[in-house]
């Protein structure tokens, strides 16, 4: 569907300059460049610590985009690719305010974010506080948010012939021919996705108090279902199939990683010393994923808010 040429959206028509969309916080540490890529879509790159004076320097510009927006074009959703690569990680107070300012941004269309690290992770509380999950979304690259977007608002084209490097190629002809031994299903929201189990994922704790089981989903998503209660000797056995799962499908820390969804609904809790060793084994393992949601128990739910 293409657009009328009077209702593309350019800088010039939203009379913003390049200068007002970019920002560096007093202390040096954080910085942030808005692009306008096309229509109503921008890019964030984002670098540092998400401080307080972050928070306000970020969303001063994003409500400066909704305003100049809604002047020329009443109504008009905008959406965000953000590429978080080199953001270090975001302070609780920080957190706290965005959350206030994600609810009262009614045009916000979606953020599609992708880039590995550990701000990522304090992105999911944003989500899991503010029941924000429809409005943010997590891409392998700039080109696949691009993508995703694009098939939100049809304003052009859909390229579906994305081109797959030798690694991922392998993963793919795996899981096509692996999921064609049982062709079993999963049903999210209403939709039908392959999904491939074995038994070798599965993990049964000595005492019977933890279970773990993982899943692969579509060729590249862990799904990742842990019940009961941690302990220390547990660890290990979890993030063993994890990495076995990883080598068999040719993932790697580059050009092929893997999506993570942690199921944590039925957990009842985790040994300080087991929260030690996840730790570790995390560090290794967040090298493999462009991003880790967890889905928690309302304990876990509690205490991250």
């Amino acid at each position: 569907m293409s657009s009328n040429i009077k209702d593309i959206i350019t800088l010039e028509k939203l009379n913003l300059s390049m200068d007002e969309l970019q920002f560096t916080s007093p202390s040096g540490r954080y910085s942030v460049t808005f692009e306008h890529i096309e229509h109503n879509i921008f890019k964030t790159t984002i670098k540092g610590y998400y401080d307080q004076d972050a928070y306000k320097g970020h969303t001063a510009i994003t409500d400066k985009i909704f305003d100049s927006i809604e002047k020329i074009q009443p109504g008009k959703m905008v959406y965000f690719i953000e590429d978080t690569t080199h953001l270090k990680w975001m302070t609780p107070e920080a957190r706290k305010a965005s959350i206030a300012k994600y609810r009262s941004w009614d045009k916000h269309g979606g953020s599609y974010v992708y880039g590995a690290n550990k701000f990522l992770f304090s992105l999911n509380k944003i989500i899991l506080a503010t029941d924000y999950a429809k409005s943010f979304h997590f891409a392998a690259s700039e080109k696949d948010a691009l993508q995703k977007i694009r098939r939100v608002i049809n304003t052009k084209p859909i390229d579906d012939n994305l081109q797959l490097n030798r690694s991922q190629q392998l993963t793919f002809d795996l899981f096509d021919k692996l999921w064609e031994k049982e062709k079993e299903m999963i049903s999210v929201n209403g939709r039908q996705y392959r999904i491939i189990n074995k038994s070798s994922w599965q993990f049964n704790s000595d005492t019977g108090n933890f279970l773990f089981k993982c899943s692969l989903i579509e060729g590249n998503i862990f799904l990742m279902k842990l019940s009961g209660f941690q302990n220390q000797s547990d660890v290990d056995k979890t993030y063993s199939i994890n990495n076995s799962i990883i080598k068999e499908f040719s993932f790697n820390k580059s050009d092929n990683k893997i999506f993570s969804v942690g199921d944590l609904k039925q957990m009842k809790g985790v040994s300080l010393k087991a929260r030690n060793k996840n730790t570790k084994h995390e560090v290794e393992f967040r090298e493999y994923s462009n991003i880790f949601i967890a889905v928690p128990s309302p304990t876990l739910k509690a205490l991250i808010k």
